[in-house]
C-alpha cells in the first residue's frame, strides 16, 4: 500500500503540474483576447480535482498491477470522471453558446426576444445534457440502457410537440 500511495501521489502531482502549466499558458494567450480562448481558459481552470484523483488511482493501480475484486470499477473510474467533468462543463458551454448567439443580434428588440426565447430552452438543454451524461455513465457501468433510451426518445417527442409553438409566439 505504501508503494501505491507513493505512485498515486506522484501521478497526481504530475497531473496537477500539467494542469497548472496549461492554465498559465492559456492565461498568457488570453491577454487582450476574448471569446473562445477565454472560454477554454475558464473550462480548463475549472477541472475538478476529483478527475485527477480518479486518473491517478486508475494509473497507479495499473502500474502496480493491483488486482482486487473491484478492479472493474477502477478501470471505469477515468471514464466516469470524464463524464462527470463533461457534465460540469455543460452549463458553461450552453451559456457561452447562447451569449454568442445573443451578441450576434443587432437590434435591442431582437436581443430581448432571443433572451426570452432561450431562458426556458436553457433549462431544457441542461436537462437533456445531463440525461445524456447519465445514460452514457449507466451504459459504461454495464446497465442495459435500451429501455431508458426508448423512454427518453418518447419524452423527447412529447417535449418537442409541447414547445413547437413557443418560437412562433415571439415573432
Amino acid at each position: 500500500w505504501i508503494c501505491f500511495v507513493i505512485v498515486f501521489l506522484a501521478i497526481l502531482g504530475l497531473f496537477r503540474l500539467i494542469h497548472w502549466l496549461m492554465v498559465t499558458k492559456l492565461l498568457t494567450w488570453m491577454k487582450n483576447r476574448h471569446g473562445w480562448i477565454e472560454f477554454f481558459y475558464n473550462l480548463i481552470s475549472q477541472i475538478s480535482v476529483w478527475v485527477f484523483v480518479a486518473f491517478a488511482i486508475a494509473y497507479a493501480s495499473a502500474i502496480l498491477s493491483i488486482s482486487r475484486p473491484n478492479s472493474k470499477f477502477i478501470e471505469l473510474l477515468p471514464a466516469l470522471a470524464i463524464l462527470f467533468q463533461l457534465g460540469l462543463w455543460g452549463k458553461p458551454l450552453i451559456l457561452f453558446l447562447i451569449e454568442r448567439h445573443i451578441e450576434k443580434q443587432h437590434s435591442p428588440e431582437a436581443r430581448v426576444q432571443t433572451l426570452m426565447l432561450f431562458e426556458p430552452l436553457k433549462i431544457m438543454f441542461l436537462v437533456i445534457f445531463w440525461a445524456l451524461i447519465t445514460v452514457i455513465a449507466l451504459g459504461n457501468l454495464g446497465y442495459n440502457i435500451s429501455a431508458l433510451l426508448t423512454g427518453l426518445g418518447v419524452g423527447g417527442v412529447a417535449v418537442a410537440l409541447a414547445v413547437q409553438n413557443i418560437p412562433v409566439s415571439y415573432t
